[in-house]
């Protein structure tokens, strides 16, 4: 039984409360699995894909241990922005990056400057990546020459590519 106070706290309450609020969901946390390969494009250069993929999704934590393959991603929020995040990293582990407003932009390379680009213990490539803003890899494509693959920012990408032709004019390969 109620007493007449409760009561009236209750009512009170009640017209308090605005037409179609509602409780807050519930605070989850939820793991799955990717590739420990992948775990660095989720991460992204200087830990701006997981930035994004935290901002995006309105995720409240995100942590990935990568100790054995496969690598356990662990994210703690609503529902929603679970559902959100997953996706999010699913998408991006498997190549995916527009989820989260990056491109993907490709060039080949001569067989011949793939170590000079990559340079003394990846020296230039990774001023190359920290001057642009965009990660990148050179991968070889079947039997073809070897891409530069160049993934980020739009921005990023664009820079990227400029300061990779710079270079390789540097090394005397014409653009």
């Amino acid at each position: 039984l109620k007493t007449q106070r409760q009561q009236a706290v209750v009512a009170a309450a009640m017209d308090v409360v605005p037409p179609g609020w509602a409780p807050p969901e519930r605070i989850l946390t939820s793991s799955f699995e990717i590739q420990a390969s992948r775990v660095k494009d989720v991460l992204g250069v200087k830990g701006r894909n997981i930035k994004a993929i935290k901002q995006r999704s309105l995720i409240q934590k995100i942590a990935i241990l990568d100790k054995s393959d496969p690598a356990t991603v662990t994210v703690t929020g609503t529902e929603t922005a679970i559902d959100m995040c997953k996706y999010m990293v699913l998408s991006i582990a498997s190549g995916d990056q527009s989820v989260i407003g990056n491109v993907v932009d490709t060039m080949e390379i001569d067989q011949r400057f793939v170590s000079k680009f990559i340079g003394p213990k990846g020296q230039v490539i990774s001023q190359i990546k920290d001057a642009s803003g965009a990660y990148l890899e050179v991968r070889e494509v079947g039997v073809g020459q070897p891409r530069i693959i160049m993934t980020g920012p739009p921005d990023s990408v664009a820079r990227a590519r400029e300061l990779i032709i710079q270079f390789l004019a540097t090394q005397g390969l014409p653009p």
